[in-house]
């Protein structure tokens, strides 16, 4: 009875290991995406990008000013293209926002690489996007924001309605004039 006891819970254990990489590799799939949410209303979204971007002790313009050094100038690619795939610095900007440079270095530079085999250029470390310290605070800021303004959001999509809203603040603020 003992060994088959330990028969068992090895199949268990394995069959959880086999599992456990699936939803793993599922939730990186999910993330190598630049299939964002935006908010349909613009003045909402840069409520919220502002309010991100100037946060006091830990938002975007502690390193990029209220002029917004190095935001309206990318060095980065302006456009990859595949196939039928196009990847433009607006894709780029957003996932960078919203993963921070540490994770945009180690997943997405590597993850593009290989599909467009183009190198990408590594982003400052120091760039956090929108996962400062006080990401938790910025969370629930947000939340209450769209609430007040009846806008019901997935939990699974705060992230990308708190990015794309600061590259819509970005946008708009710091879009160089033509």
């Amino acid at each position: 009875m003992v060994a088959m006891s330990i028969i068992n819970t090895r199949a268990v254990v394995i069959v959880a290991f086999l599992l456990n990489a699936n939803f793993t590799a599922l939730a990186n799939a999910e993330e190598l995406s630049f299939d964002y949410k935006f908010l349909s209303e613009t003045d909402l979204a840069m409520s919220i990008g502002d309010g991100l971007f100037n946060a006091p002790s830990d938002g975007c313009w502690t390193c990029h000013g209220s002029n917004g050094t190095g935001i309206s100038t990318p060095t980065d690619q302006s456009q990859i293209k595949s196939n039928t795939d196009n990847v433009g610095q607006r894709d780029i900007s957003i996932s960078v926002i919203r993963l921070g440079a540490d994770d945009w270095n180690k997943k997405m530079a590597p993850f593009l690489h290989e599909k467009f085999d183009t190198d990408f250029i590594s982003y400052d470390d120091r760039m956090v996007g929108i996962h400062s310290k006080f990401l938790n605070k910025n969370k629930k800021s947000t939340v209450r924001l769209l609430k007040r303004n009846k806008i019901a959001v997935k939990s699974n999509e705060l992230l990308d309605i708190m990015a794309t809203s600061v590259f819509i603040y970005l946008e708009t603020k710091f879009a160089p004039a033509n």
